[in-house]
């Protein structure tokens, strides 16, 4: 995923979780909102260190991430936070691809 497409500040997180949307379900938390400047997609992910304490482990599961969102339409003007939760750890990846492009596709339709 290439920078411009990534949330990277603490200030862009904080804002978007304090101002935007949020929808959920057991492996992610998402929140979300329509306003962007860039008129492009950006992400933002994040693994709690009380989920997994090594870092070399939340790194693996922000690569694993990043490679469910290669498919994502980049020409949304749309900013999202990703928070995993505890309910990741225990699922496949083929599961948890699945359980993120379902909450993709709660957002896009809210947005119509």
């Amino acid at each position: 995923m290439k920078r411009k497409y990534r949330l990277l500040k603490n200030y862009q997180f904080e804002k978007l979780i304090v101002n935007g949307k949020h929808v959920n379900n057991r492996e992610f938390f998402l929140y979300y909102s329509y306003r962007n400047d860039s008129g492009t997609i950006r992400i933002g992910i994040s693994v709690p260190k009380r989920l997994v304490n090594k870092a070399f482990i939340r790194n693996k599961i922000k690569r694993q991430i990043k490679n469910m969102l290669v498919d994502v339409k980049k020409d949304w003007s749309i900013d999202i936070v990703l928070i995993v939760k505890k309910n990741y750890l225990n699922n496949d990846y083929n599961t948890n691809k699945t359980s993120l492009d379902n909450l993709l596709n709660k957002i896009s339709t809210k947005k119509m």
